[in-house]
């Protein structure tokens, strides 16, 4: 139909009718048509599909004056009927609410019922739509009920508050009352516990003041000569004593935290320092129990925390000792825990034992005060109940909380949740100091597995390797696999308390089974307070140093650090003209071990010596063919391509080294072996590992004897040591030269170069006419002049200058030009100090040059080395350094050793370059 026809007054009716027709199939609302029939019965003539859904219809049934009396019985048509009627009554639609129950759920519906009549007004039919109302009903009876309710509540309100108002009443005047009471049972009770507190205070000191003499009058009479009887009465005095101290002090906590005047601190402390010093204190009746202790903190806590360090440490403390008392023949572990967060930290202390542990229905009786597990415990063990319960209220006036788990038989963890604040800033951890450029190996000897663990943890956090063992044999196998391979542990840390065979023996076993190796065992030996067993045996040398344990990782870290600084000092002391001076003589080094070539390079380094070096027999026999200025031949056996002992039988075929001595060196020292290596053209032995005594006497006994071949070879003068230059300095009385040093983290160099450039700056005025001059001529300039000088005068330590120094500024910001003789004084302690500066720097400067001349000889003929990347670079970095040394390059030099060592080319040619640059831009100016 179009839009047209749709207007137009023909069709209206077709209109309504298609409408009516797509509301019929598109409503949801249920829709139907009854036929009124002559015996006054309806029939259903259609419904919709929703209605049909509804009464239980097939979609696709046909309908046609369908019988519903037949369909859905009498009781059910019969209501139909009657309401179809009284629309047929009214002659007009009406709308009429009704319940039902479709697929068992109920609904109230809403139906407008539409008659329809002949022109005889005769019923034909009944129209009718029905709507959903349930919700609406619903919401209705919600809505009345609500009303009820409000009216009740209401009613019920008013009664409320009047009963209510009436009690408050009489409630304020009992209140009144009672206060007043309270307050006056308040003012008795605060009254009573001064009294008390007062009272157990005086009486605690006056207890302990006799405790005390009987405690230390008893420890001095048992060190005196004393017969069984007499010694075993007074140690019993003593511990009894000990007891006694104890019960008195933790009376007198108790009473204060009772009383609320334990007041709670908070300062800046060290988190391992408390814990180091509670395990001090409990530290001695642990020995007598054979208690092992040991001490792990997480590696991620700050260093320092905000509290109050001397409650905490009484928490641990009164742990500790509860730990000891109950554990024997054990392990004790102090582990500290925490979280971060912005408010702080979470501090989490626990104190675990093996020792007898609590049953499970005894734990909620450890923080009742007087109380222990049970009457058995207190007879066998001692005490008052009063440790657990104070710590308790130590841990809740901090804010914390405590906690406990345990094991019958098994032991026991306590552990004290505090908060704790954090300060600003954290204290600059200390880290191990490497000696050698290589990662170090430890060998960890111990009888305790959480201990070997936390040692290797910490040893690897400190970049060592670390290798653990819990008894002798094991650890003498660890080393003879190093000694195998050329190698030995960089320290070997023993516990002094192990099962069979102990520290001491331990040690003793291992020195005796290396001692032929004259492999050098570094021994630290982890101890109690009780040294007196293990003393003699470090002056002996058997260990090297005692850590005393419970080790921790500053422990750890600080007698590491002063084992190797001992070590380092040592060897810095060792003067370096012991080694013969071999200038002029050229030693081929042959050796496929990288290590073992770089420890005699470093040896032969000291001697002055020429270094050739070739990784294996076949490179060495090609070289020699080649060069005729090879002295002295050092040779590995074992090597790959060409072994040491053929290549000596083929380098004796050659006429320029049928005599030349070669020096056989190997870790097989049997004369088996010694008559094979003489067999096949070798001269000597040299046992591995290298020992740089054995090294200098085999070398001095062959090449001292001899001329060099290469008489063309400079013999290489020695730079002056820095700290010869510096004890010069040490000796001008105006400057404190080791003040300086120390303000300037004791680089020697830099100290140096700043004294160098004072010198260079000011020796023009070094007279003191000049320096008069200097100062009265340059008014205007002046306090510019003086500020400086007075800073220069700071750095080289020229103390009572800078003094001289600051008196002229005082003048001159009072705008008076200073007196002629505070010029006179500035101008002559100047010019002692540049006088006596002269007299050392002169030659020094003389020194400088030559050595400026030489270090750039051996940077030109190492730089074409470095730009092909040739290892070969490696044999000229000893001298490179020992030039360096004292001048204003040693930095860049050592930069380019660690470069080629790392094998960065790239990065030490360019820094060559450089330094090759500024020497000859240096001696163009002058």
């Amino acid at each position: 139909m179009e839009f047209k026809e749709i207007l137009d007054t023909h069709f209206h009716s077709k209109v309504l009718s298609e409408c009516f027709t797509h509301l019929w199939y598109n409503s949801i609302d249920p829709m139907f048509v009854m036929v009124v029939e002559e015996d006054g019965e309806f029939s259903l003539h259609d419904c919709n599909p929703p209605s049909r859904a509804t009464m239980g219809l097939s979609p696709d049934e046909d309908i046609h004056r369908l019988n519903i009396r037949e369909k859905y019985g009498d009781e059910i048509t019969d209501g139909l009927y009657a309401t179809y009627r009284s629309a047929i009554d009214a002659k007009k639609p009406i709308s009429i609410e009704q319940f039902v129950i479709v697929n068992e759920e109920e609904l109230y519906v809403d139906t407008l019922l539409v008659p329809i009549f002949d022109e005889s007004d005769k019923p034909i039919l009944i129209c009718g739509v029905s709507r959903d109302i349930t919700k609406v009903k619903e919401a209705e009876v919600l809505a009345i009920e609500a009303k009820e309710l409000a009216i009740d509540a209401k009613e019920k309100q008013q009664k409320y508050s009047s009963a209510l108002e009436e009690v408050n009443n009489r409630l304020d005047e009992k209140v009144q009352q009672r206060t007043a009471e309270l307050e006056q049972a308040k003012i008795a009770l605060e009254d009573a516990l001064e009294a008390k507190t007062s009272f157990v205070s005086r009486m605690s000191h006056e207890i302990r003041t006799p405790i005390n003499a009987v405690i230390g009058l008893s420890y001095l009479a048992l060190k005196t000569s004393l017969d069984n009887e007499q010694q075993d009465y007074l140690t019993k005095i003593q511990s009894s004593g000990d007891t006694l101290l104890g019960l008195v002090n933790d009376v007198l906590d108790f009473s204060k935290i009772e009383a609320g005047k334990l007041a709670i601190e908070s300062t800046p402390f060290s988190l391992e320092k408390i814990v180091r010093t509670a395990i001090d204190l409990i530290s001695i009746n642990a020995q007598k129990n054979n208690i092992e202790l040991i001490i792990d903190i997480a590696a991620e806590l700050p260093t320092t925390a905000l509290g109050d360090p001397l409650r905490l440490q009484q928490i641990l403390v009164n742990l500790l000792s509860n730990a000891v008392k109950f554990t024997s023949d054990g392990t004790i572990i102090v582990q500290l825990t925490g979280e971060q967060s912005s408010q702080g930290l979470l501090l989490s202390c626990s104190v675990s034992d093996t020792g007898i542990g609590i049953a499970e229905d005894k734990i909620s009786l450890l923080f009742s005060s007087f109380t222990q597990a049970d009457n058995s415990i207190t007879r066998q063990y001692g005490g008052t109940g009063l440790g657990l319960t104070i710590t308790k209220q130590l841990c809740e006036l901090m804010n914390g909380s405590i906690e406990v788990k345990s094991v019958l038989g098994k032991g026991t963890t306590f552990t004290a949740n505090i908060p704790l604040s954090l300060p600003t800033s954290q204290p600059e951890s200390s880290h191990f100091n490497n000696p050698h450029s290589k990662q170090m190996t430890a060998l960890v000897i111990d009888k305790n597995q959480r201990s070997r663990a936390l040692l290797s943890e910490h040893l690897l956090s400190f970049n060592l390797v670390p290798a653990c063992v819990n008894n002798t044999n094991e650890a003498i196998s660890l080393i003879q696999e190093c000694v195998a391979k050329n190698s030995m542990y960089d320290v070997i840390l023993i516990d002094s308390h192990m099962p069979k065979v102990d520290g001491i023996k331990t040690a003793e076993n291992i020195q005796k089974a290396f001692k032929e190796y004259s492999i050098p065992t570094p021994i630290l030996m982890g101890t109690t307070h009780n040294k007196s067993h293990v003393q003699p045996h470090l002056v002996s040398g058997l260990a090297d140093l005692f850590i005393e344990k419970p080790i921790s990782k500053s422990t750890l870290l600080d007698s590491l650090n002063k084992y190797f600084q001992i070590q380092t000092e040592t060897s810095e002391k060792t003067p370096v003209t012991s080694a013969p001076n071999l200038a002029g003589f050229t030693i081929l080094l042959v050796e496929d071990n990288p290590i073992n070539m770089q420890v005699a390079k470093g040896y032969l380094a000291y001697t002055n010596v020429n270094i050739e070096t070739a990784d294996n027999g076949l490179t060495a026999f090609r070289y020699l063919q080649k060069h005729r200025d090879v002295d002295l031949i050092l040779m590995d056996i074992q090597m790959p391509e060409m072994d040491g002992l053929t290549a000596s039988s083929r380098i004796r075929l050659i006429d320029a080294y049928k005599n030349t001595p070669i020096i056989a060196m190997t870790a097989h020292t049997s004369q088996e072996d010694k008559n094979e290596s003489l067999a096949a053209g070798m001269n000597d032995h040299i046992h591995k590992p290298i020992l740089r005594d054995q090294l200098f006497a085999k070398i001095s006994q062959y090449l001292l004897a001899l001329t060099p071949k290469n008489t063309e070879v400079k013999r290489v003068k020695p730079v002056p040591k820095d700290y010869d230059i510096f004890n010069e300095l040490e000796k001008i009385n105006e400057l404190n030269a080791r003040k300086a040093l120390i303000n300037l983290q004791n680089n020697n160099a830099l100290y140096l170069d700043i004294t160098n450039k004072f010198w260079q700056k000011y020796q023009s005025i070094s007279e003191l006419d000049e320096a008069k001059a200097y100062f009265l001529d340059n008014a205007e300039a002046l306090p510019d002049i003086i500020h400086t000088l007075k800073s220069n005068a700071t750095y080289i330590g020229a103390y009572h200058l800078q003094f001289l120094c600051s008196e002229i500024e005082k003048t001159l910001q009072k705008k008076e030009f200073p007196f002629e003789d505070l010029c006179k004084a500035i101008s002559g302690e100047l010019s002692r100090i540049l006088c006596q500066l002269s007299n050392i720097l002169d030659k020094q400067d003389q020194a400088t040059e030559n050595g400026q001349q030489d270090l750039k000889s051996v940077l030109k003929r190492i730089f074409p080395l470095l730009k092909e990347s040739s290892l070969k670079a490696e044999s000229h970095l000893i001298a490179l350094e020992n030039l360096a040394q004292g001048s204003p390059y040693q930095d860049a030099i050592t930069n380019i050793v660690k470069n080629v060592k790392a094998l960065e080319f790239e990065y030490a040619t360019q820094e060559a370059k450089q330094i090759i640059y500024q020497l000859e831009s240096t001696q163009n100016n002058s």
